[in-house]
C-alpha cells in the first residue's frame, strides 16, 4: 500500500510519515520545495517535490497513491489575499482527492479548532469564530462534497495534540 502525505515536511505531516515508515507502510511524502524535504530524506524517505494546489503538480505525485493524507495547510500569506489563500487551500484538497488513484482513500487532517465555540465557551461569548477554525471547518466540508464527485472514500480527522516520533 502506498501512503501518499500532502505537506509531509509540516508537523503533522512529518509525524505522520516517520510513524508509517516505521510501521513497515510505503510512504511518499509531497513537499512544495527542495528545502522541505531535507529533513525527510534524513530519515530515509524519498521526497516528492509538488504544489498539490497545481493540477499538473498533483497529477504525477499522486499517481500512486492508495491512500492520501492531506496534512497541508496554506498559511495566510502576505503576498497574496485571503481569498487567495482559501483558493490556494481548497485546491489543494480538491486535487488531492481528485488525482489520487481511482480506488484511494482519502484522510484530511483538520483540527479540533474547528469546535472552538464549542470546546471554549468564551469565544461564542464574543460571537467570534477565528478565521482557521472557520476556514478549516469549510475544508473538511469540501473534503466530504469532493469525495462524493470523484467517487472516493473520504475521511476527516480533528486531531488536539500531536505527540509522536520527535
Amino acid at each position: 500500500m502506498n501512503v501518499a502525505v500532502v505537506g509531509a515536511n509540516g508537523r503533522v505531516g512529518t509525524e505522520i510519515c516517520l510513524i508509517l515508515k516505521k510501521r513497515g507502510v510505503t510512504v511518499i511524502p509531497i513537499v512544495r520545495n527542495k528545502i522541505g524535504s531535507l529533513f525527510l530524506q534524513k530519515q530515509g524517505l524519498c521526497c516528492r517535490i509538488a504544489d498539490a494546489s497545481n493540477e499538473n503538480d498533483a497529477k504525477r505525485a499522486l499517481l500512486e497513491a492508495d491512500v492520501g493524507v492531506i496534512t497541508a495547510y496554506m498559511w495566510t500569506n502576505l503576498a497574496i489575499s485571503a481569498k487567495e489563500n482559501e483558493k490556494v487551500n481548497r485546491k489543494l484538497v480538491e486535487n488531492s482527492i481528485a488525482f489520487a488513484k481511482n480506488d484511494a482513500k482519502v484522510i484530511y487532517l483538520s483540527t479540533i479548532r474547528s469546535f472552538s465555540s464549542t470546546v471554549d465557551r468564551q469565544l461564542s461569548w464574543f460571537n467570534f469564530k477565528p478565521a482557521y477554525d472557520t476556514e478549516k471547518k469549510k475544508l473538511e466540508l469540501l473534503v466530504r462534497h469532493a469525495s462524493r464527485k470523484y467517487k472516493k472514500r473520504g475521511y476527516v480527522f480533528r486531531l488536539g495534540h500531536v505527540f509522536g516520533e520527535q
